[in-house]
């Protein structure tokens, strides 16, 4: 059950979790902005010499402490002199790295820090623009003396960033891009909105600098928190304790026992108001509506919390939902063992699913999905994170030896699981939350403020779907008759869904339908070995189910003789092979599955993308027959490409994968096709995860294969495995 901590202990714990809780964050947002790690360090300091053990939301007091300083101390005007880490930890190649540095060197300090706060602490854009509030907050141009807003310095530095990284041309309106900012980032006069949206579906140059601020924003999303992943040096975390530990003993301030119980902030409920006033009345109706019942319906965490739960910034419903896909590719904690429960509820179905999540390396995982009164697990995988990967698949099972290394490429993928592949038309028990992520994550949602939830601090979101359940395996894929309000309610300090509600919208009386709920949440010191270990195979299993080398993490239920590696794939097929250089998630890693003994395909695996490409006489048919008039080719700079979606949109089942053919400029005869399985699909990113993908295609040669292969499961490097029963692609092994 929940509850709060020992007050004769708080004081300790309070003191410890705040700077211990921050200060990596605050430290490496400070680097960012000085260039320099000894001046980072201070800046950190006096950021924290400033800042109040009783803050309701101390990274936001942080931020704007330093935000005055950099303002007024002549030091902090300094040169910017950054060192760069060792490349190989991003992967791009050093040129763009050095332009990278070259345009943060001229900005000035707030700039930096407008941009660091957006990328590296994922605040708003505006947001810091609203904390400055004073005047005086403003910055100068490198070039004059004359004051401008700091919103418009940081759209200057992304403006430049943009066209330094190549990706709009330098001649490119400047005026244009800080006009799409603005409506990016709901910063536009409400007169020009209209005009905007009309100018982005009218004007292939307007498109065309929108879809270039959006990759430069996907890259500095992706690059920077890796360029400035620094550690605080020991020193200042010592100096931060002992300062942060004596301002507690000056106050002497009594622990505050928290409240078990759902309050929901009012300014943000007003925020809310004012927003919906602006849209039709049935919009403000079921926004009030939802507020009302999710005060009503949404029920408490019946877990045990040992964490602290510190306060977080509040996000936007956009920013959150992004937050809680990406929980654990960019954890806000780096330190603890996750322990998570839940039950999920889909029509007449039911079942228990459980997560135990190491934060710190090398990352220990268990996943064990239950039905209520069966015995056996649905699905089960663990792997200790240094030699060995378990699976249990109902009366199936596999153990797989592998090295640290190989798990650790392998983790993203792993902690995602079970989830959509196209080696599993059975699948369907899954992180139900997950689905209504991607739901909200395509959607436009709605927040509804901050909650408590049981002793957790969260935040409610809502959209509205034609998609309120996820379909049962061999349901008629379409939407249902009545659109439905869901909202969910997401915890601020790992990012995880603690409740689904879902409201079927009808003219007469509807009841709340809770498909997904946690029955604990916990961020535990640490835990034992025995958490991370799955029950011994039986002697049938252990014949069939040890092995050495897992190549599809998603289905590790393939033969020897189905994986080959890339170099005998070029050697032995009679066609040619094609991979993509441009891979859509860094975490994507493919292997080559032998169809007989001259053909093969090369199938990528990712994080929310699986994508295999095929020669073109092994097309699919089926949903796709139909669209074959309604497609429209579309150009890069090499190939011209077709996409077609079947006519089901659920988009996370087997149901919802994409179709591209791809030909040479000029011709309609495709040389090559993709099978693309996108769960985020719908997005913003889609058309240009599409575009970009298609460019980057390779013809596998003798010259490119090695670097190639870098990104690919070698049978003979990574592991061999044993020999398996034969079964074909989309059918489930037979025991």
């Amino acid at each position: 059950m929940l509850h709060s901590r020992p007050a004769a202990e708080s004081s300790r714990i309070d003191v410890s979790n705040l700077v211990m809780h921050f200060q990596d964050r605050i430290y490496r947002l400070a680097l960012f902005v000085v260039g320099d790690a000894g001046r980072a360090a201070t800046l950190t300091v006096k950021a924290f010499a400033n800042l109040s053990i009783d803050s309701s939301d101390p990274e936001r007091d942080l931020v704007v402490s330093m935000l005055r300083q950099i303002r007024t101390t002549r030091r902090a005007r300094q040169a910017w002199k950054f060192h760069c880490p060792p490349l190989e930890r991003v992967d791009v190649v050093p040129e763009t790295i050095t332009r990278l540095l070259r345009v943060l060197a001229s900005a000035t300090p707030l700039a930096r820090l407008a941009l660091g706060a957006s990328v590296l602490l994922g605040w708003e854009a505006e947001t810091l623009t609203v904390l400055a509030g004073d005047e005086a907050l403003r910055s100068k141009r490198q070039s004059d003396d004359a004051l401008i807003p700091l919103d418009v310095v940081q759209s200057d530095l992304r403006c430049d960033l943009t066209i330094t990284l190549g990706y709009v041309p330098a001649t490119a309106s400047r005026s244009q891009m800080q006009r799409i900012m603005q409506l990016r980032y709901g910063m536009a006069p409400e007169d020009e909105v209209r005009q905007l949206r009309g100018l982005l579906l009218t004007s292939a140059e307007m498109r065309a600098l929108r879809d270039g601020l959006q990759r430069s924003e996907s890259w500095l999303q992706r690059v920077l928190p890796v360029l400035f992943a620094a550690t605080p040096p020991a020193h200042m975390t010592r100096r931060l304790i002992d300062q942060a530990a004596a301002k507690m003993h000056n106050q002497q301030r009594p622990a505050r026992r928290k409240q078990l119980s759902v309050s929901v902030v009012l300014d943000q409920t007003r925020t809310l108001l004012f927003d919906l006033r602006r849209r039709p009345r049935t919009l403000l109706f079921v926004g009030v509506l939802s507020l009302v019942l999710a005060l009503l319906l949404i029920p408490s965490v019946p877990g045990e919390t040992l964490s602290s739960d510190a306060p977080r910034q509040t996000l936007s419903a956009a920013d959150l939902t992004e937050a809680a896909l990406y929980r654990f590719e960019q954890p806000a904690v780096e330190q603890g063992v996750l322990h998570e429960a839940y039950v999920a509820r889909i029509q007449q179905d039911s079942w228990t699913f459980e997560r135990w999540y190491d934060y710190a390396s090398p990352h220990r995982l268990r996943v064990h999905i239950q039905q209520s009164g069966d015995e056996r697990p649905i699905y089960a995988l663990a792997t200790d994170g240094q030699e060995r990967i378990q699976y249990r698949w109902r009366d199936d099972a596999v153990d797989v030896a592998a090295e640290e290394s190989e798990i650790d490429r392998l983790m993203p993928i792993l902690r995602q699981q079970p989830d959509p592949t196209f080696f599993e038309y059975d699948w369907w028990y899954f992180d139900v939350g997950r689905y209504y992520l991607i739901q909200a994550y395509r959607a436009a949602p709605i927040s509804l403020g901050a909650a408590r939830v049981g002793d957790r601090s969260a935040q409610i979101i809502t959209y509205r779907t034609e998609w309120p359940f996820p379909p049962l395996p061999g349901d008629d894929p379409t939407p249902t008759t009545a659109p439905a309000q869901v909202m969910l309610t997401i915890d601020q300090e790992t990012y995880a869904v603690l409740d689904v509600t879902v409201l079927i919208e009808s003219e007469g009386e509807t009841l709340a339908a809770h498909p997904w709920q946690a029955t604990r949440l916990s961020v535990l010191p640490t835990t034992t070995a025995d958490n991370f270990v799955l029950n011994s195979m039986s002697a049938a299993q252990s014949a069939l189910g040890v092995r050495t080398g897992l190549a599809n993490p998603r289905y590790p239920f393939l033969q020897e003789d189905d994986v080959i590696s890339l170099s005998e794939a070029l050697q032995s097929t009679d066609q040619p092979l094609y991979a993509i250089a441009h891979r859509p998630e860094q975490a994507m890693r493919g292997f080559v599955l032998r169809i007989n003994e001259n053909q093969a395909v090369i199938v990528y695996e990712g994080v929310f993308h699986t994508i295999i490409l095929i020669p073109p006489e092994m097309g699919v048919g089926g949903p796709f027959d139909e669209l074959q008039d309604e497609s429209v080719w579309k150009q890069t700079e090499r190939f011209a490409y077709q996409v077609f979606n079947p006519a089901g949109e659920t988009h996370f089942t087997i149901d919802g994968f994409s179709y591209i053919e791809v030909s040479m400029q000029g011709e309609t005869e495709p040389f090559v096709a993709f099978l693309m399985l996108d769960q985020l699909f719908g997005s913003a990113t889609y058309e240009a995860t599409v575009h970009e993908m298609v460019d980057s295609l390779q013809v596998l040669t003798e010259q490119n294969v090695e670097s190639l292969a870098r990104y690919f499961y070698d049978p003979d490097r990574d592991g061999t495995a044993a020999q398996w029963h034969t079964f074909g692609v989309g059918r489930s092994p037979q025991p």
